[in-house]
């Protein structure tokens, strides 16, 4: 609902998800998103705050975290949950493509790119989200993000 701007009834069914499920990490993920979507940031940012407490400290929501942060205009938060991934993808993967969102949403775009690429190389499951996400929507007119849609078999030109 959220991907085709339905966010006050994707809010509504996602409360009614938390409130059978208070658990589920994922969905306070979501629901963190569209909260933000909806001018709600300091709510959007405690949703994942919860999902990561929830998660165990799960990587796709750190970065999601991160991406989050980012947005609102908190580098300096996002850019040590950045740093922190970096750190832990010695040891664990951690998909490209989503740190590639964080760079973007702290304005780290070369770096971001570099990531893109990575996330192609490697075949990364979330590079295939790469034309469903708002999150990449304003680096579509970048040059690379042309080429890296044109290797992918996503464009023709």
């Amino acid at each position: 609902m959220i991907l085709i701007g339905k966010v006050t009834e994707a809010i509504e069914q996602m409360e009614k998800v938390i409130e059978a499920y208070p658990d589920y990490s994922h969905v306070h993920v979501y629901l963190g998103f569209a909260y933000y979507l909806d001018s709600r940031t300091d709510k959007a940012i405690n949703e994942l705050r919860r999902a990561l407490k929830l998660s165990g400290g799960d990587p796709l929501q750190k970065a999601a975290l991160a991406y989050l942060l980012g947005l609102a205009g908190r580098h300096n938060e996002a850019n040590q949950i950045i740093e922190d991934l970096k750190e832990l993808s010695k040891t664990t993967y951690i998909d490209h493509s989503r740190m590639a969102a964080s760079l973007f949403a702290i304005g780290s775009t070369d770096e971001a790119f570099s990531y893109l690429e990575k996330a192609y190389q490697e075949r990364s499951s979330g590079i295939s989200e790469i034309r469903i996400y708002p999150w990449f929507s304003e680096f579509r007119k970048d040059q690379r993000w042309a080429s890296l849609e044109k290797r992918m078999g996503l464009r023709k030109e």
